[in-house]
Formats: structure tokens, sequence, C-alpha cells
């Protein structure tokens, strides 16, 4: 099953399997206007393991998802 997530902007984002996680990640980090290295601290990765993931060289976890989703509710408070 897909899932979807609202952007910044309220737009969708459609995730509808694996290969598109780190696609919609990026695509979500870019919306926010935040710094990929500010995002990476906040979810306890160096700047580098977080660019890892998004270009596919790093697995990304459920961890790893959750950690980014908490990140991005955090700034929206």
């Amino acid at each position: 099953p897909a899932v979807e997530i609202l952007d910044q902007g309220g737009e969708k984002i459609v995730i509808s399997h694996n290969a598109n996680v780190p696609e919609a990640m990026a695509q979500i980090i870019a919306d926010s206007g935040i710094k990929q290295y500010v995002i990476a601290e906040r979810m306890g990765l160096t700047a580098q393991q977080l660019t890892d993931m998004l270009a596919n060289r790093r697995i990304i976890k459920a961890k790893d998802i959750q950690h980014f989703l908490g990140q991005q509710r955090q700034r929206d408070k």
C-alpha cells in the first residue's frame, strides 16, 4: 500500500515502494528550507550519513524514518 505525506506546501508526496523513500525525504528537506546538515544532526546522524541515505548508498531503516519525521514535527511546533 502507498503512504501519502503532506509536504510544507500541502502537496502530497506518495511513497509507493522503497525506492521512493529517499526522493520523498529529499523533497521534504528541500521544501523545509532547513540545511541538510541541521536535519542530520537532529536525526542523530552525520551529514554524510544522511547524504548517503538520500543517494541510495545507505539503507534507510524504519528508525531513520521515525527520527526524520520526528524532527519534522519538532520544527513544526
